[in-house]
């Protein structure tokens, strides 16, 4: 899924184990909802929430032109994203946030990957996500996203980082 108005983040591949979880959520905040609050709320959610659940390593959000928002966290372990996830649907300090977000709008998909999104000053990330034609070797594809990641991707003017994952479906 293509975002337009995020921020740069390319997946790219890489030999190494997975060693994170990136979970991206995207959604929009219902009509009712007031921007400026909701936005408050994200960054107390993120203080006072999310950064203080077993794993948590980072999370970013942002939001686009047409008011979808992404909320990308990095994660030590799926176990340690879950326990997160389901806490949060229960938790009382989190109740007004939730209750502003569409949830006919959001979706969340996790991701192994061995990379980190390390370019803190970076104001636009593209998010792809798809799925290889059937029969695709994920080794073969994992190479030829590096080469294209390095010469064509990298040279561009603004380019900041590329980074691939893959989730449990093999998207």
């Amino acid at each position: 899924m293509i975002i337009p108005g995020l921020a740069l983040l390319f997946f790219i591949g890489c030999s190494e184990p997975s060693s994170y979880v990136l979970e991206v959520t995207t959604f929009r905040t219902k009509t009712t909802t007031n921007t400026f609050v909701f936005n408050k709320l994200d960054g107390e959610v993120e203080a006072n929430f999310t950064s203080q659940q077993p794993g948590f390593i980072e999370r970013q959000s942002a939001v686009n032109e047409q008011g979808e928002y992404i909320v990308l966290v990095y994660w030590n372990s799926m176990d340690e994203a879950d326990a997160s996830m389901n806490k949060f649907m229960k938790d009382e300090s989190v109740a007004e946030y939730a209750s502003m977000i569409d949830g006919a709008s959001m979706k969340m998909s996790r991701f192994q990957t061995s990379e980190m999104f390390d370019k803190k000053n970076s104001s636009f990330i593209e998010v792809m996500s798809f799925e290889t034609k059937e029969g695709t070797e994920p080794k073969a594809f994992k190479k030829l996203n590096k080469k294209v990641g390095n010469e064509v991707t990298a040279p561009k003017e603004g380019f900041v980082q590329r980074i691939m994952g893959m989730n449990e479906t093999g998207r």
